[in-house]
């Protein structure tokens, strides 16, 4: 390497040849064809690479895809292998026809104890490469957020839907059963569903389970879960809610459906109402033994004649 390869920019910046020739004058230059592979994960690291020209892509997993970071000229890479003396954490493959400068790591520790610029402007680099680093993770948080949204809600009613419920319904009775705090569940089935279907059609049938779908999430507390269930079924957990205060809530609900009913955007006024079962958590109990127990509940209410809420026995 001689004067004239020096970058201007990047690890180089402001940094006068005659501070660093001694080091990198015996260092050679490469210059390699679009795909190269410079590096893959678990390699010991052999040496730095300094961009001349081109561009060289860093991708974590595999040298398929968008990568985490693209380097140009006067960026390096393959530094931090070389100060910590690790081995490689990422693939590093050119993107186009590149020129790059090696320098082996005893001589790029020289660089950085030995300038103060140089050590100055690596900092820099890796903060730049940082704070990339943390937009790209909380894009990739932000959408398996969202994912996992689509994954856990119902897309008619916009509830939780019986996938978050199998998934996080043991959580929450083993930090119910850690904390000693009492949690109930009921199950809440709409009345007469499938006569509504058959008079009104399904698209009316739709809109019932919305609307019963949102009153449930309005009339029930923000930190109860609303689930649904199934069909016209519903869960809705209770945490901090022992079995009278649960069956107080669950029968709040059902009045209020009961004297509102559903306004249909056909004009017509649905009476809808609804039957319920709800159990407390029992010491030890099994979560599916839970559910298990509210429906057994909701079956009595509905045998009983329907429109009302029944308390589960006790296991």
């Amino acid at each position: 390497m001689k004067a004239g390869d020096l970058p201007e920019l990047g690890l180089f910046s402001g940094v006068a040849w005659s501070d660093v020739e001694a080091i990198l004058s015996p260092c050679p230059i490469r210059r390699i064809p679009a795909g190269t592979v410079l590096a893959q994960p678990g390699q010991v690291a052999k040496d730095v690479w300094l961009v001349l020209e081109g561009t060289v892509a860093v991708h974590v997993h595999r040298p398929e895809g968008e990568p985490l970071a693209r380097l140009g000229p006067g960026e390096c890479v393959g530094e931090l292998a070389a100060i910590d003396r690790g081995r490689r954490s990422a693939w590093i493959v050119a993107e186009r026809p590149t020129q790059l400068v090696e320098i082996d790591p005893g001589a790029f520790r020289q660089l950085i104890e030995g300038s103060h610029l140089v050590s100055l402007n690596l900092l820099q680099l890796v903060a730049g490469r940082i704070r990339q680093s943390n937009h790209t993770l909380a894009n990739a948080v932000h959408s398996l957020d969202q994912e996992q949204r689509r994954q856990w809600v119902d897309p008619l009613t916009g509830l939780l839907n019986r996938r978050w419920l199998d998934q996080q319904l043991p959580l929450l009775v083993r930090r119910a059963t850690h904390d000693a705090t009492p949690m109930s569940l009921a199950m809440v089935d709409i009345d007469h569903f499938k006569r509504l279907n058959d008079t009104y059609g399904h698209p009316a049938g739709d809109q019932v389970l919305h609307e019963v779908a949102q009153q449930m999430r309005r009339r029930f507390r923000p930190r109860d879960y609303v689930v649904r269930y199934g069909g016209e079924e519903f869960t809705v957990v209770l945490p901090d809610s022992d079995l009278a205060g649960a069956v107080g809530a669950a029968d709040r609900v059902r009045q209020a459906l009961a004297f509102t009913g559903v306004a249909m955007t056909s004009g017509d006024h649905l009476r809808v109402t609804v039957s319920a079962g709800v159990a407390q958590l029992q010491p030890d109990e099994p979560w599916d033994e839970l559910v298990a127990r509210a429906d057994r509940a909701l079956y009595r209410a509905k045998s009983e004649g329907r429109n009302r809420v029944v308390p589960a026995e006790d296991r």
